[in-house]
């Protein structure tokens, strides 16, 4: 694992392709329960009610008003303490999400796209996309980064037939589940179709980690962890540097691994909006020296642009 590099990708890496940040995700939700409801119940008009109060949009309404006045930046985060939401909560996170890939993978290619460059940087040269020098370690759902991967080598190698194939033999671990929508490649994209059975499937592949089920007991955390612990070089794109996120990944103040095992690590990381004393405390789990400004990325610099300008063509 001597050359094996590591991207953690969080919600800001999907910006570029359309997909929202928690913060905008929140408010989509909380600003609009009864569009959410909507998204919720579409293609199920048994849940449509001819007359009266739409009990679905009812609930709908009470969890986006506890929300919205909560701590949680992130609608996941708050599910994590509200078990009572959870069921409904995963089929909305869902249901919103969906069509948000659909779109863009419909509308690829897009400005900004970093995943064309670690296309060319790792599996351009590999038969199989499962043999790259590289995982990719990413907090979001959507499937953007292995569909895009997938499309671009199918479409340099002629083998539009096996562009699902080599999407999913692309080495991704989704840390907290993901999409799950039907997928095809046509026209030389990837396409994805929203159904109340994809909603379903997808919210159940959506992970809660809660007090009653700790991230010790999650397989995907664990063989996160192990390649990140095993990696040349580690490089955080669109991610917001969550304490609770580099906990489950190991990184913290007085981790005996993370502050033993890699006297020599390289990390990397885009800062996009961070800056000053913010900053500082939000990379104080890594230690001194651990990751220094020479590595991170200015706060109006995109995901391609530091790509492009701080990681070594080793």
């Amino acid at each position: 694992m001597a050359n094996h590099d590591v991207y953690i990708v969080g919600a800001g890496a999907s910006c570029p392709f359309g997909m929202p940040t928690s913060n905008a995700l929140k408010r989509e939700l909380c600003e609009n329960p009864a569009l959410a409801t909507d998204q919720l119940m579409r293609g199920i008009d048994s849940f449509r009610l001819p007359h009266g109060v739409n009990p679905v949009l009812q609930r709908v309404s009470e969890l986006s008003t506890q929300f919205r006045f909560s701590n949680a930046q992130s609608i996941d985060r708050f599910l994590e303490n509200r078990p009572d939401h959870v069921d409904l909560g995963k089929k909305l996170l869902a249901a919103l999400l969906l069509p948000k890939e659909e779109e863009a993978l419909h509308r690829w290619p897009h400005d900004g796209d970093w995943i064309g460059w670690l296309t060319s940087r790792y599996f351009d040269g590999t038969d199989d996309p499962a043999d790259a020098h590289v995982t990719i370690i990413t907090f979001n759902y959507d499937r953007l980064v292995e569909f895009g991967i997938g499309m671009m080598l199918a479409n340099t190698r002629g083998q539009g037939a096996n562009a699902l194939e080599l999407a999913n033999r692309v080495p991704i671990i989704h840390v907290y589940g993901r999409c799950e929508s039907p997928a095809a490649f046509k026209d030389g994209h990837i396409t994805t179709r929203y159904t109340p059975k994809s909603r379903d499937e997808t919210a159940k592949s959506i992970k809660i980690i809660s007090d009653e089920r700790t991230e010790d007991d999650d397989t995907q955390l664990a063989l996160a962890r192990e390649k990140l612990f095993n990696a040349r070089r580690v490089v955080f794109l669109g991610f917001g540097y969550d304490r609770i996120n580099l906990k489950r990944l190991g990184i913290y103040e007085g981790s005996a691994e993370w502050s033993t095992r890699l006297p020599n690590f390289n990390v990397f990381g885009t800062a996009f909006g961070l800056r000053g004393q913010k900053l500082k405390d939000l990379l104080r789990p890594f230690g001194p020296q651990r990751i220094t400004p020479k590595h991170l990325g200015k706060p109006d610099q995109p995901c391609l642009s530091y790509l492009e300008d701080h990681i070594p063509n080793d």
